[in-house]
């Protein structure tokens, strides 16, 4: 499987192409272009990967491929796959690193996706999750939330947002070493629905409905997007 964005236009695509199926190995080719036609200096913003991934599923799917979220909700989502590629906040990443990454997310197996996810939130790459990382992972999640939705993200929210989320990360820190390695964190997203870091792995969502090939691996303990 190729880790390139795709050089030249995939044949047989217009603006919309109603004969494409939704989920359909090509639907993740065109992806790929658009990206690779966007970027500047071999990079992606995250506003134009949020427009352009939002643009190429209303073409390929059409409404539905909002799964009752608002545009809102959809765009909060996208940004949050977007920042598991961006570790540093810089807000752009070189389309080679999302290619691979969205062969993941759309290709990849069940333990591929909780991998990547882990790997989003572990910014250093030493293998464990730390509390810093944690959270600041989660505030930039909600920070960007609240500037889709044009509310302010208070220190007092944030400090009650952020008790809880510490009560979270202790309570997946099984071995109390003060991080979560993979092993911490595959237990986690397994039994614990409502645990934080399961918003990652709901967010690949907003791209697996309408982009995921059938040939995909199948994640059947993956919950459905809220």
């Amino acid at each position: 499987m190729s880790m390139e964005a795709p050089k030249t236009r995939p044949r047989c695509y217009s603006k919309v192409h109603p004969e494409l199926p939704v989920h359909h190995k090509e639907g993740l080719d065109f992806l790929l272009y658009r990206l690779g036609k966007e970027a500047v200096g071999g990079c992606i913003t995250k506003d134009v990967f949020v427009n352009v991934v939002d643009e190429v599923v209303m073409d390929i799917a059409g409404m539905e491929h909002r799964q009752g979220m608002s545009l809102e909700e959809l765009h909060v989502q996208l940004q949050e796959v977007f920042n598991t590629f961006d570790k540093e906040h810089c807000g752009k990443v070189p389309v080679a690193v999302l290619s691979t990454g969205l062969h993941v997310i759309l290709e990849g197996t069940e333990e591929e996706k909780i991998d990547f996810a882990f790997k989003g939130l572990d910014h250093n790459g030493d293998g464990k999750i730390t509390k810093e990382e944690f959270l600041d992972f989660f505030k930039h999640y909600f920070m960007a939330k609240c500037s889709i939705e044009r509310a302010t993200l208070s220190e007092e929210r944030w400090r009650a947002i952020k008790n809880h989320l510490e009560m979270t990360f202790r309570a997946s820190d099984t071995n109390k070493d003060g991080t979560v390695d993979v092993t911490e964190f595959i237990r986690t997203v397994k039994t614990d629905p409502d645990h934080p870091f399961c918003l990652v792995l709901d967010s690949f969502g907003a791209l697996t409905a309408p982009l995921k090939s059938p040939r995909a691996g199948k994640s059947p303990g993956l919950r459905p997007n809220r």
